[in-house]
């Protein structure tokens, strides 16, 4: 695990591995050991998507009592804006982003990643299907709005945007999901943000 930290204003920012196996289980034990914020700040902004913020950030302002969070629900290409006006002190992410120079990085856990579908279109695409026969189903995909232009995203999966059928688009993996569990279409993206759903049976 790594944690994070920025010279000058005494930034940090962390970041947990991407397409391997496990949770953020230990989150709250690892996030002791993370370097404090920089001698006398007291308030702390955090950016992070929100199903990152609603694991980590409670455990992390219980590691750092008394600091005080300000805490900004904000995806990628929002949480690379906020850093770049030196907006926040602090950034949770999945993969390596493109902030400014003063911040370091620092593993913190592993994230399980998956395909996701609802029940039926699961069931009609069989347990293990191919990626020959995943490229002719629309997958929901990511997309972000940066420097006044709506931009495509990738999420990692093993076929590019170009090798899948385009479905809907969406900027955050929650919605994303919501409309994976009712429009026929798949997703793919952190297993912490199906949680709800998977349990409610609304996705598999």
């Amino acid at each position: 695990d790594r944690a994070s930290q920025g010279r000058g204003r005494g930034m940090m920012r962390t970041e947990a591995a991407k397409r391997v196996e496990g949770d953020l289980g230990e989150v709250g034990p690892r996030s002791e050991g993370l370097p404090k914020p920089g001698k006398g700040k007291t308030r702390v902004t955090i950016a992070g998507p929100s199903y990152l913020a609603v694991e980590f950030i409670p455990h992390l302002a219980n590691a750092l009592s008394p600091t005080h969070f300000r805490v900004m629900e904000a995806g990628p290409a929002t949480t690379r804006a906020y850093a770049e006006e030196g907006a926040i002190d602090m950034a949770l992410t999945l993969s390596s982003e493109k902030l400014p120079r003063a911040w370091v990085s620092t593993k913190v856990g592993p994230v399980k990643v998956a395909l996701f579908a609802a029940p039926g279109l699961a069931e009609s695409l069989g347990k293990k299907p191919s990626l020959d026969r995943l490229r002719d189903v629309p997958f929901i995909l990511p997309v972000q709005f940066s420097n006044g232009q709506m931009l495509p995203g990738e999420d990692g999966f093993a076929l590019t945007r170009s090798d899948r059928t385009q479905g809907h688009e969406a900027a955050t993996i929650g919605l994303a999901l919501e409309l994976a569990a009712i429009c026929n279409q798949l997703t793919y993206g952190p297993e912490l943000a199906a949680r709800r759903l998977l349990a409610q049976g609304r996705l598999v």
